[in-house]
């Protein structure tokens, strides 16, 4: 395609001239021209290696995002901010789709994979973004302990969703499948997080931080990642 445009406009060139040079430096020159032109109409803004990681997963059919994250993960919690604007700005053209881990060293990972399996209740009942709130503000603006089940069931308790309630959700058929995809999810990617938050793209694109980016140009790079295939 690059070439057929590169001779489409070299051919441009040509006919435009009213009295041509040498052949062969008329060539190199217009082709050097075209390139120049070519590099101006079709830039690539984002590269391989410096603003992502091409994965070695499959591609997804549609264009999605999945935040890996922890609740324990300091970094997690300053990035929400630019999360609920990412959702704000691409809607349900580029869903998010939010990954807990389970490797964090705050705590034990027994509490949280339950943390894990209890963002995944809150959304099945439709009020996932009232409980991610209420367990990030519990450890890190309230600066609270959540090290055990019974914390955590005190924490859902206070936001809507009693023992009972969760105890009868988790044994439901539906429940136990999405907590089985969450965890497929996790382990797939697991060979690919080495920190939080971490973002991959059409399940193959991971986003790179060292570029320093600003929030705006990252959610450039996350919108352009969107669209490759």
């Amino acid at each position: 395609m690059k070439n057929a445009l590169i001779f489409i406009l070299v051919a441009t060139l040509y006919a435009c001239s009213e009295a041509p040079k040498d052949a062969a430096e008329q060539t190199e020159n217009t082709l050097t021209q075209a390139e120049t032109e070519l590099s101006q109409v079709a830039p690539v803004p984002w590269q391989e290696g410096k603003h992502y990681e091409v994965l070695d997963q499959e591609a997804t059919e549609n264009p999605e995002v999945k935040e890996f994250f922890s609740f324990y993960c300091p970094h997690c919690f300053s990035f929400e901010p630019f999360v609920q604007e990412m959702k704000r700005r691409f809607g349900d053209s580029i869903p998010v789709d939010k990954v807990h881990v389970d490797f964090m060293g705050f705590t034990n990972r027994e509490i949280q994979q339950q943390v894990s399996v209890a963002m995944l209740v809150a959304r099945n009942m439709g009020i996932q973004e009232q409980i991610n709130q209420a367990i990030f503000n519990h450890i890190h603006m309230e600066q609270k302990a959540l090290d055990t089940p019974a914390q955590l069931s005190q924490l859902l308790a206070a936001n809507g969703i009693s023992a009972d309630a969760f105890d009868s959700a988790v044994t439901e058929s539906e429940m136990v499948g999405l907590i089985e995809e969450h965890s497929q999810k996790f382990a797939t990617y697991r060979p690919d997080l080495s920190s939080v938050p971490t973002f991959v793209v059409n399940g193959k694109y991971k986003v790179l931080f060292g570029a320093n980016l600003n929030a705006d140009e990252l959610l450039s790079l996350i919108e352009w990642l969107a669209k490759q295939s």
